[in-house]
């Protein structure tokens, strides 16, 4: 159904905008498969949220969403926020503290990573020929030809020109042809050529070896030794001279073990075979999210190939069934890993939008996460030809593709629309008489005055009059309505809070003890009070769950603070500083459930499985493989066992007497270098007591047994008992260095300097 005041005509079932018919030049009119909308000004985007032309689209966005609004409902009532952090997604409970932690594995979060593939390749069966001709241009001629000439079964054949040695003659040239098959003799060169046969002919007969199928069932064989297959697929391609086996295991370990035994191998039926690890990865992707980004994706793919050799796989433009789309990234080789992670942190960059901010906080209202906000995003971003995903576990909004101007112009009307959100909204209901008054008029009388503060609701049953603002613009509305006299009544709005304190009362902070100003003043919810720069400090140092510090004549406050009265408190980044240190503080004092992947760079952290006994500790690849798993951030095998990088075919007893960490640890002793005893990071003492605190996972450690504590305080108690002293001089110490220092050498010392200067 077309409304009268819509701009243009647009069809439930189309989604993409019509770029011809924004240019004035669309021959198809209404038959035309995209859609024909206006740009409109963002003044105008309010006036067209209500209508419904993007209901289809709306229903698919909101079937990917359903999980996520499960998954919202505490974050929505304040109970619990999610975090991304390092890799992991965390959950905070109250207190900040972490109530669950889910490592994303390879089939998390939009991403399928397959690390079980091989790709083997061998040389099919093929003969040369040796042409000599005594006119370089006919040898050249005859290349042209071969070149454009394939076998009887369809191979493409190879020519290079050789160089004439010493005892040739200068008139006598020879062209090389590869690739040949037995059929290629004499008489098939003579009906190829022609009138440019060469002088002389030597052919050379294809090495023995087996057909295609029997080479293939030898190589699945060979495979099949290390493990069970899941799939297995041959490539014949008789244009290449190569035969192309590419396939799955059940257990990714096989396939590095194939890799390691099998690569470079000759065989008898087959000769040499090259065997390479293959990984890839698949993103889903929301497609509205693909079609804005679709210029930095090509570029993106662009700089994959030629950059770092990897394939990355776009969707077909002429594929715009369902709500998402896949991207996949493909490389083969011993330096795949690397290779496709590099490319992987480029596209996450992208598919991590821009955070629509206000004043250096996330923008969002309670209003972004119910369904109505939907349709409005959805319209907004039609318009400005953005994508904007709303996500409401986090209280967060992105922005996707356009350029730095249009995603300006898309916050400022965002920002707009929380404001006005902030503001109270009256509701007048109207009788039959008073909607007939409105139409004849009316309600155009209150627009006159109170401008945009004003809407006539007629889809409503009974229609309604919607004022943005207290309850003095309601009456003013009225007054204007009914042709009556300006008056205003008082509001009745009864305080919620507490009552507001007498001028220059104020309590003392429950930590410093010192009344402070007014502004500066925060009232808890337990009946303390904090002076703001005392609650950031405990907040920069407190334990887990976070509570209120104060102690009485009966013990500390049990009061603990919720995640709402944080945010409240806090404000954004000193909010995010607290979770963040305390999921540090989680696996910190959780060395035994996780730990930091050893990779450079990588600030992901893994599950440890259950811990091993001795005996697997120094067991082999073979026996161990089932305790070595993939970083999904850097794409890295880490060994459970030892916490290294995954050490192929080694016990983790001979990886750590190789050479190279050997070389390692002689450096370490040398500098003085130690490791801290849960993350592992190298440490260095330049000065001061014998207390470390590790940068990396934050650890308080002794420097001289390496044990690791929870806090300072029990690290110096420890010094002090077990080792006796922090490692400084004691007052002892230094008064018997006092009486032992000879004043009168020293005068000595300084006369013979002055004399001598």
């Amino acid at each position: 159904m077309l409304r009268a005041a819509a701009p243009a005509f647009i069809p439930q079932r189309m989604r993409s905008p019509c770029q011809f018919f924004q240019q004035g030049a669309c021959r198809f009119g209404n038959s035309c498969k995209y859609l024909h909308i206006v740009s409109a000004r963002p003044g105008q985007i309010d006036q067209e949220i209500t209508v419904s032309e993007d209901e289809e689209l709306a229903r698919e966005i909101v079937k990917l969403a359903l999980t996520k609004s499960e998954r919202a409902k505490g974050s929505q009532d304040g109970t619990t926020c999610d975090r991304k952090i390092y890799g992991a997604a965390i959950t905070f409970g109250a207190g900040a503290e972490v109530t669950n932690i889910e490592i994303p594995s390879k089939h998390k979060y939009g991403k399928w990573v397959q690390n079980d593939s091989v790709i083997c390749s061998w040389y099919r069966p093929a003969g040369m020929a040796f042409l000599t001709y005594n006119d370089l241009d006919l040898l050249h001629e005859a290349g042209e030809l071969l070149l454009k000439t394939t076998t009887p079964s369809g191979c493409n054949l190879d020519c290079v020109v050789q160089r004439p040695g010493r005892n040739d003659r200068n008139n006598r040239f020879t062209l090389e042809v590869r690739n040949l098959e037995a059929e290629c003799g004499e008489e098939w060169f003579k009906n190829i050529l022609g009138t440019i046969y060469p002088l002389k002919i030597k052919i050379r007969a294809p090495s023995l070896g087996a057909p295609p199928d029997e080479s293939r069932e030898v190589v699945q064989g060979l495979l099949q030794s290390f493990g069970q297959l899941k799939s297995c697929s041959f490539h014949n391609n008789p244009a290449r001279s190569t035969f192309c086996l590419s396939a799955s295991f059940s257990d990714p370990k096989n396939a590095i073990t194939a890799v390691r035994e099998l690569n470079g191998s000759h065989h008898e039926d087959i000769g040499r075979l090259s065997v390479r690890p293959s990984i890839s990865i698949k993103f889903n992707v929301p497609s509205r999210m693909v079609m804005v980004l679709l210029p930095e994706l090509y570029q993106l793919q662009r700089q994959s190939s030629v950059e770092h050799r990897v394939r990355f796989i776009l969707p077909r433009s002429k594929d715009n069934g369902g709500p998402v789309r896949t991207l996949r990234i493909e490389a083969d080789g011993t330096d795949a890993p690397n290779l496709v992670s590099k490319v992987k942190a480029q596209l996450e960059k992208l598919l991590a939008g821009t955070d629509i901010k206000h004043d250096g906080a996330p923008l969002w209202h309670s209003f972004f996460g119910s369904t109505d906000a939907l349709q409005y995003l959805t319209r907004l971003s039609h318009i400005s030809q953005l994508y904007i995903h709303r996500d409401a576990r986090k209280s967060q909004l992105r922005l996707y593709g356009g350029i730095a101007t249009i995603r300006e112009e898309v916050r400022k009307i965002l920002v707009a629309k929380v404001a006005e959100l902030k503001q109270p909204r009256q509701i007048w209901v109207l009788t039959e008489g008073e909607f007939k008054t409105a139409v004849a008029g009316g309600f155009s009388n209150i627009e006159s005055v109170l401008d945009k503060k004003v809407t006539l609701d007629v889809a409503s049953t009974p229609k309604k009059i919607l004022v943005q603002g207290s309850k003095k613009d309601l009456v003013m509305a009225k007054s204007i309505f009914h042709g009556e006299t300006l008056y205003y009544e008082d509001d009745e709005v009864s305080p919620t809070g507490p009552p507001a304190a007498l001028p220059g009362a104020c309590c003392a902070c429950c930590a410093c003890w010192t009344e402070p100003a007014p502004e500066e003043v925060l009232d808890i919810a337990c009946g303390h009070t904090y002076c703001r720069e005392c609650f950031l400090n405990q907040a920069a140092s407190c334990e887990f769950p976070f509570r209120c510090a104060t102690r009485g004549d009966e013990g500390r406050c049990s009061h603990v603070f919720c995640l709402q009265e944080l945010r409240t408190l806090l404000d954004f980044t000193d909010f995010e500083s607290l979770l963040d240190a305390s999921f540090k503080t989680y696996v910190r004092t959780n060395p035994t459930l996780y730990q930091y992947c050893p990779t450079p760079d990588c600030p992901s952290i893994y599950c440890l499985p259950a811990q091993p006994s001795a005996e697997n500790r120094n067991a082999t690849h073979e026996s161990a493989s089932s305790t070595s798993f993939l970083c999904t951030a850097c794409l890295i095998n880490i060994c459970a066992h030892c916490h290294a990088i995954y050490h192929d075919g080694m016990t983790c007893a001979d990886y750590k007497d190789s050479p190279n960490l050997e070389a390692l640890q002689t450096l370490k002793r040398e500098m003085g270098w130690q490791d801290c005893p849960h993350c592992k990071t190298s440490i260095e003492k330049t000065e001061g007591c014998n207390h470390m605190a590790c940068t990396v996972c934050g650890a308080h450690i002794c420097w001289v047994c390496l044990r690791a504590f929870e806090d300072a305080n029990t690290c110096y108690l420890h010094l002090t008992a077990v080792h006796g002293g922090i490692g400084l001089l004691d007052h002892d110490e230094i008064i018997d260095e006092f009486l032992d220092f000879d004043q009168d050498a020293a005068l000595d010392e300084f006369g013979n300097v002055m004399e001598a200067w």
